[in-house]
């Protein structure tokens, strides 16, 4: 089955809209595809009108940046019912985390001479706020000019990108939800809860792992064992747990725009695997 079942739109912090998206995974030889936006799922309905029209089918999806025990992981949500009331309320409530942590890295820029205001950026959001919209109002034009875009990514990665990945010198952390009500949240919508990216921050198989094991217990259906950061032996890994715990698995590129980075559409290696996921749930 060829899918990518981690995708993101300009609902968040991609590029593209979700019909030219669809179109783009089309192009690529795709069946099956999961919009995935941060914490929104605006683009939800114009996705899958596109998918009925060129044969893809789409699954309704989220990405939930979630927190256990201190710290970051992100849970993916397939086949989520995404016109829910208790999903909406849920996002509504934590909405505001992210702007004050906008606000907070807003202020930090201005001690660097920084003008910059968060009516600014909110204007740059179509649906869910992140920090790209940041660097989108300090660099306009960035996804059609090439130098800018070299000047907007070592912006990011200066300023707004955390440490080990980068220096954050103006970023801010956010209060996140913990992980038990969001897998509670996404199966009490129809969905089942994917741990993405397992590798993100920690590389150790062990505690790797050790966590799948832990979030099982807590109800997590399905681990992202293919995806593009993954090599040979991550990915083999994964695979094994995943087994052993009687878990779904799932494929994904995590892609946001069309760039030189390897998040591109279904850009992942398989190395063999033949992941087990329920596509006609």
């Amino acid at each position: 089955m060829k899918c990518d079942l981690h995708l993101h739109s300009y609902y968040s912090d991609g590029s593209l809209s979700p019909s030219v998206l669809v179109q783009k995974c089309k192009d690529k030889g795709l069946e099956i595809i999961s919009l995935t936006d941060h914490e929104n799922t605006g683009g939800i309905p114009e996705a899958q009108e596109a998918g009925s029209k060129s044969g893809i089918k789409v699954i309704p999806g989220i990405e939930f940046s979630v927190d256990y025990q201190g710290d970051e992981h992100h849970i993916l949500g397939h086949f989520i019912d995404y016109r829910s009331q208790q999903l909406w309320d849920f996002l509504e409530a934590w909405k505001k985390t992210k702007i004050e942590q906008v606000e907070k890295i807003i202020n930090n820029l201005k001690r660097f001479g920084f003008e910059v205001s968060l009516e600014d950026v909110l204007a740059k959001t179509k649906g869910s706020l992140d920090r790209i919209h940041i660097s989108s109002v300090m660099f306009p034009d960035w996804e059609k000019i090439p130098e800018l875009a070299e000047k907007q990514k070592i912006f990011f990665r200066k300023y707004l990108l955390e440490p080990p990945t980068g220096q954050g010198m103006a970023y801010a952390a956010r209060e996140k939800p913990d992980i038990r009500p969001v897998i509670d949240l996404i199966h009490k919508t129809g969905g089942i809860a994917c741990w993405a990216h397992p590798f993100w921050k920690n590389k150790d198989v062990k505690k790797t792992g050790e966590l799948a094991a832990i979030f099982k217990s807590f109800g997590l259906d399905c681990i992202e064992v293919i995806y593009p950061f993954h090599d040979q032996g991550q990915t083999v890994a994964l695979h094994k747990i995943a087994q052993n715990l009687s878990m779904y698995e799932s494929a994904g590129s995590d892609f946001h725009r069309e760039d030189l980075s390897s998040r591109q559409i279904a850009s992942f290696q398989t190395f063999g695997i033949e992941i087990n996921f329920p596509f006609e749930k």
